[in-house]
């Protein structure tokens, strides 16, 4: 009898097979983790041959949870349909207009300033198509100066309130002095600016807090009543815009109120489906679906994945519609993380337009 019991060796997870290929090879979870691309022009059955098949498989790995957005009306029953052949109606989730789910994209964010910032301006590249990926140096300018501004009063208004809410942010840059003799005045300093800076001085704070909230005083007591108005009004346009889709119409209702969902379900092996296709909704709907998926990529990224956990997958069709700067990052390092992406668009010009220039093709 051996003195040394003999070790039984366990099955990886990673290598349960999902389907075979013609070839009889087999595809398995790690092979699904590496992500997935599909191409093909429009009308070549993208969607409806290699885009079902993977859907079938995403659904079928029930150790899984995930994102899908939708860019196509039909795609809600579509992804209905699919859950329900696979015995998992329940572990999919509408997030829509006319559903009763919220999620609170600033809450979820919440963090330090220079977090919540660059999570904003992610999210905000939705809007702005290619313009805000290029890599021209006029487009880096005003990416860093709208950056800055953002930062700075995410700065104050985390401090004051504890807390980074959408209306704050849009009423503290709003009422914030725009020329040195306003400072003066009275009805300014009984105005909503002054008093976030008075709240965020009363509050206890960290040394490094006290530093980053003097520095963002400096910024907006001397630096921005003295900035030139072509260029301050500049900054302003780009920074007023994003938080105007933030405070109104559908986003502000389902992205900027309460939050009872958010991507940290899918740990829980259930699916989120975002039904606000771009063709009905437009530029709410290209904000609402690139938000989700940043979100969820960034929550992929800050959790712990062990052996058996679910794997994420974040699906897009369309892709090119929700392609953002973070995607780099994001497929360096999220199959250790148990997460990966299904992309299915056009062909590589479909990414070379939604990011145009040498930094796009790159």
């Amino acid at each position: 009898m051996s003195l040394f019991p003999l070790r039984t060796k366990h099955r990886d997870p990673l290598d349960e097979v999902l389907f075979s290929w013609p070839s009889r090879d087999p595809y398995r979870v790690k092979d699904l983790l590496r992500s997935v691309s599909i191409m093909g022009a429009s009308g070549s059955g993208k969607s409806s041959g290699g885009g079902f098949h993977f859907a079938k498989v995403a659904a079928g790995y029930r150790n899984s949870g995930g994102l899908i957005l939708a860019s196509k009306p039909e795609d809600r029953d579509f992804w209905r349909q699919i859950f329900a052949r696979a015995g998992r109606s329940h572990d999919l989730l509408i997030f829509g207009p006319h559903e009763r789910l919220r999620f609170n994209f600033l809450d979820f964010l919440a963090g330090d300033a220079r977090n919540i910032t660059h999570g904003i301006l992610t999210i905000a590249e939705s809007l702005q198509g290619g313009e805000s990926k290029g890599g021209g140096d006029d487009g880096m300018f005003w990416r860093q100066q709208t950056e800055r501004t953002l930062y700075n009063a995410v700065e104050i208004t985390r401090q004051a309130y504890d807390r980074v809410t959408a209306p704050d942010l849009q009423r503290f840059i709003h009422t914030a002095a725009n020329h040195p003799g306003k400072l003066d005045e009275t009805a300014w300093k009984e105005d909503f600016h002054a008093r976030t800076f008075a709240q965020a001085h009363r509050r206890e704070k960290s040394p490094i807090e006290a530093y980053d909230l003097q520095l963002a005083q400096d910024f907006w007591l001397c630096e921005w009543p003295q900035m030139a108005d072509k260029l301050r009004a500049s900054i302003l346009a780009s920074v007023m815009g994003i938080m105007h889709v933030f405070n109104s119409g559908i986003v502000r209702e389902l992205a900027s109120t309460t939050t009872n969902v958010s991507p940290a379900i899918m740990d829980q092996r259930k699916w989120v489906l975002v039904d606000m296709p771009i063709r009905e909704h437009g530029e709410s709907g290209r904000f609402l679906l690139g938000g989700w998926k940043y979100l969820t990529q960034r929550h992929v990224l800050r959790r712990r994945a062990q052996p058996g956990d679910a794997a994420t997958i974040i699906w897009a069709d369309e892709a090119q519609t929700v392609v953002n700067t973070f995607d780099p990052l994001y497929l360096a390092e999220c199959r250790s993380h148990l997460g990966c992406m299904v992309y299915l668009t056009q062909g590589l010009n479909s990414y070379y337009g939604a990011m145009p220039g040498q930094a796009g093709r790159h």
